[in-house]
């Protein structure tokens, strides 16, 4: 594993570094359960910036082809899935965002329900790092949005559940597009920061029933942003 990773050129952007570390996972020269090198080493290696390596490590959480675990490093989970049945393909246009949000508000208050019985204290402290660099990203969207997912995603983990997970997976994508249109709107990565605290609050007292409440109403108020009946607060 050593020779896999190549200096790229400097010029290079997250997407790049990402797309690097993707070649890799799909090609097999990382497995799944195999653990990235530190960040300050990896950084060096691919001859990038480590804020650049972060945002691309961020991007492939999204995606769930990597895992961070608070305390332990990042680790491949699974190589990209080709034909996978689960994957949505849908897009951006007309009715399919109203699908987006049938889909999430379907299956995300129920997970997050789910996430309140079997969150751990190491999960618990992983959330609580997203919600202090959301809250110093409200003023940069684009960083916002990818810490944004990463939050989602980690409940999502926390659910254990492989089959939701898949799923939420699935529309991993559209969900990140969706939330670049809202994250312009004036006002929503502030009002967003709060929903998530109150999100992990509720996690935190391990209540599913205030979790559950508490994840719906931010994807409510989200999906009022994207269709044009948000109210910014």
């Amino acid at each position: 594993m050593a020779d896999a990773f190549q200096a790229l050129d400097r010029r290079s952007l997250a997407h790049d570094a990402a797309e690097h570390l993707r070649g890799l996972i799909g090609s097999g020269a990382l497995q799944p359960g195999d653990k990235l090198p530190p960040e300050r080493a990896l950084a060096t290696r691919l001859g990038v910036s480590r804020p650049t390596l972060r945002e691309a490590v961020r991007g492939l959480v999204i995606m769930g082809m990597l895992e961070t675990r608070h305390g332990a490093g990042t680790f491949v989970v699974r190589q990209e899935p080709v034909g996978d049945p689960l994957t949505l393909t849908i897009d951006l246009q007309d009715a399919p965002i109203e699908e987006l949000f049938e889909i999430r508000l379907l299956l995300e208050p129920s997970v997050t329900e789910r996430a309140a019985a079997r969150i751990t204290d190491d999960e618990l402290a992983g959330l609580h790092e997203l919600v202090e660099r959301m809250e110093h990203a409200i003023s940069e969207p684009a960083t916002f949005i990818l810490v944004d997912a990463e939050f989602h995603r980690a409940i999502h983990v926390a659910a254990r559940s492989t089959m939701l997970l898949s799923v939420l997976d699935g529309i991993a994508d559209l969900s990140l597009r969706g939330r670049t249109i809202s994250s312009t709107r004036p006002g929503v990565t502030r009002r967003t920061a709060h929903e998530h605290l109150a999100i992990l609050d509720a996690l935190e007292a391990h209540d599913p029933v205030l979790a559950r409440e508490a994840m719906a109403a931010h994807l409510m108020h989200i999906r009022g942003v994207l269709i044009g009946r948000g109210v910014d607060r």
